[in-house]
């Protein structure tokens, strides 16, 4: 499908309706995903894992990280999905397939805007708890400086 798309960005060619189908529910199941994993970590409904929240290094390191960091990304995760979300029915409001191709794609790299300053902040309250010498900055708490 994502060659369809490619196709008709290139050749001006009309949107097929499916094709928007699929952008509009990959989009808006992305967003979503996004929403609810960072919600429930920040609020201790969903533990550190390898599949699922914002695995880094330092929020991988201990219980207290993981949380910390979900905490602080989850207005900024909040505000990605929201971006996903309203740049997924775009397919409906164009049938231009290079028009429909610009705006999801400037729409959806848009959306990795707050997610990466999430996670930088988070980082930084971690790291700023670290030197405090708050919780999961004690040795073997596996946070590597």
């Amino acid at each position: 499908m994502a060659t369809v798309t490619a196709m008709a960005a290139v050749s001006g060619e009309e949107l097929p309706p499916a094709v928007a189908w699929l952008i509009l529910v990959t989009l808006l199941a992305g967003g979503a995903a996004v929403v609810v994993t960072t919600v429930m970590a920040a609020r201790g409904r969903l533990a550190r894992n390898p599949l699922a929240g914002i695995r880094t290094g330092r929020s991988m390191a201990s219980d207290e990280n993981w949380l910390l960091m979900h905490r602080v990304a989850q207005p900024w995760a909040v505000a990605g999905g929201a971006v996903m979300a309203l740049v997924a029915p775009t397919g409906f409001l164009t049938s231009h397939g290079a028009v429909f191709g610009v705006v999801v794609a400037a729409g959806t790299l848009l959306s990795l805007v707050p997610l990466f300053i999430g996670v930088h902040l988070g980082t930084r309250a971690i790291r700023e708890r670290e030197a405090e010498g708050g919780p999961g900055s004690a040795p073997g708490s596996g946070v590597r400086t």
